[in-house]
């Protein structure tokens, strides 16, 4: 698993969208048990 952490990091160096990152693993917060329903829909 780690060679292919390691091949997804140097691919997006490769492609400039190093900095999506920060999103792609960000937690989402939310309010309400509503808004969790809703994301599943």
């Amino acid at each position: 698993m780690k060679k292919t952490l390691s091949a997804l990091i140097k691919i997006s160096f490769a492609l400039g969208c190093e900095n999506d990152f920060d999103t792609l693993f960000a937690k989402k917060g939310y309010s309400s048990i509503q808004e969790v329903i809703n994301e599943q829909l």
